[in-house]
């Protein structure tokens, strides 16, 4: 009955003969512990932003950096590609006299200044640009839906203001057209056919290896059947919350 007694207190011994403290190794095991925690952090993304010190893009600076926190460890999640990593650090720089709102080339994205002092809550732009930092694709694959992916992806990740998809399929739509138009046929196919289509597409296009007959492969049937039929259906209405909860990681 004595010997757990004996057994600390030769412990006990032990510890002061070698001039060892107690509670070093109690201390040991908690900082081991602090650093796992700390290992098993989610990462710190960062977006640098340069020329942003116009006080017209004071709000819109505020903004992105908002978005980008919300939105991009969302991205990466979901659409990240393991053998390309999505970068941690994304620098963005305003300039003035482009053509367009925004693109993106590597890590880094160039956004009009005019476009924003304009339009200071197309804050869902970052968005579709930081989709395609994620998406990483080797190349070659169909711009048509490389873009409308993105647009999709403004769509369930938002934030969405004045910026709509279209409430219907115009006469000269195709599913070729891309952006918004392209960004809704997928909403359709996923509610009614396949709702891991564009994680799918996504996949076969960061490998290079996107056909479109991935579409039969996927949902049973090929892309002009599906277009056949989504360009008749005159009840679909997009869920604005449709891939957010299962997918996004929200």
């Amino acid at each position: 009955m004595n010997r757990p007694l004996l057994k600390g207190s030769l412990g006990l011994a032990v510890l002061l003969a070698i001039g060892l403290p107690m509670g070093v190794r109690a201390q040991g095991t908690a900082e081991k512990a602090t650093d796992q925690q700390a290992e098993t952090k989610a990462p710190v993304y960062t977006l640098d932003i340069h020329e942003g010190d116009d006080p017209q893009l004071k709000d819109v600076v505020a903004g992105l950096q908002k978005t980008f926190q919300e939105v991009y460890p969302k991205l990466v999640k979901r659409f990240n590609n393991s053998e390309r990593p999505a970068p941690k650090t994304i620098v963005l720089t305003f300039k003035k006299g482009m053509n367009n709102p925004a693109y993106a080339s590597g890590s880094r994205l160039t956004f009009s200044t005019e476009w924003f002092v304009s339009h200071p809550d197309d804050l869902a732009c970052l968005t579709h640009e930081l989709t395609h930092i994620v998406q990483h694709y080797p190349g070659g694959g169909p711009g048509w839906l490389v873009e409308g992916i993105a647009d999709y992806s403004r769509q369930v990740y938002g934030p969405n203001t004045s910026w709509k998809l279209p409430a219907r399929v115009g006469p000269n739509d195709k599913y070729t057209s891309a952006y918004r138009v392209t960004a809704r046929f997928l909403l359709w196919v996923e509610k009614k056919y396949d709702p891991h289509f564009v994680d799918e597409a996504n996949k076969k296009l960061q490998a290079g290896m996107f056909k479109e007959e991935d579409f039969k492969t996927l949902t049973g049937k090929s892309v002009d059947d599906l277009w056949t039929e989504y360009a008749a259906d005159t009840t679909f209405k997009v869920d604005p919350d449709q891939g957010r909860a299962a997918k996004a990681g929200s």
